[in-house]
């Protein structure tokens, strides 16, 4: 709309400057900053981490072979998913699963990844459960919200895991439902049948 005391000038929008704290702060049409610090600051944050164990010995127990703690990367239509169910009467996805992604091919992932279009990797399915693994959280505390019971599962097969994804479908190798985020371990993991891999997520905001 043009501005009120020069009607042929077109106002213009606050445009970025730069970042504070993290935020981007911004001016306005006569050039004042803008305080970052009124704009609201929402980070959403969200972590994988995943255990991997040998074969059982006879004596049933497994021995630990490593950790690995590492970020996740939120897609876009698992945002899309956050904004539609919160501000515009979007149906709320209640079930939500872990799934493996394939080392092979290489893999790349995106932001634009859907569980229906992602090119850059494939999913293993080289487990023993029948379904993906279900993601149970606990009610949210501190803004953060993770499953206290691990999910896991049991390679049938000589495979090497790249990282984990999250999703609202249950079914291997499946295509639709909506993906919320990935993430790739700091290093590949080959397994063998009948070792296993463990896995929680953690969601924060803040």
């Amino acid at each position: 709309p043009a501005s009120r005391f020069w009607p042929h000038i077109q106002a213009k929008k606050p445009e970025p400057v730069g970042t504070l704290m993290g935020i981007r702060a911004f001016h306005n049409c006569d050039g004042k900053v803008l305080d970052a610090a009124n704009f609201l600051k929402v980070r959403v944050s969200g972590l994988f981490e995943v255990d991997f164990w040998d074969r059982p010995k006879k004596s049933g127990r497994r021995a630990h072979i490593r950790k690995e703690v590492f970020p996740n990367g939120s897609t876009t239509a698992g945002l899309n998913s956050i904004l539609s169910v919160y501000f515009n009467s979007g149906t709320q996805l209640t079930t939500w699963y872990l799934g493996l992604i394939n080392n092979t091919p290489a893999p790349t992932l995106a932001a634009a990844d859907t569980i229906a279009s992602h090119s850059g990797w494939s999913e293993s399915t080289s487990y023993s459960e029948s379904v993906r693994q279900t993601w149970t959280p606990g009610a949210p505390a501190s803004a953060s919200i993770t499953n206290p019971t691990v999910a896991t599962f049991t390679a049938n097969a000589a495979i090497t895991i790249y990282g984990l994804f999250l999703v609202s479908n249950s079914t291997k190798g499946g295509t639709t439902g909506t993906m919320w985020a990935h993430g790739a371990f700091g290093s590949t993991q080959a397994l063998i049948s009948g070792q296993t891999l463990t896995g929680k997520y953690t969601l924060t905001l803040g």
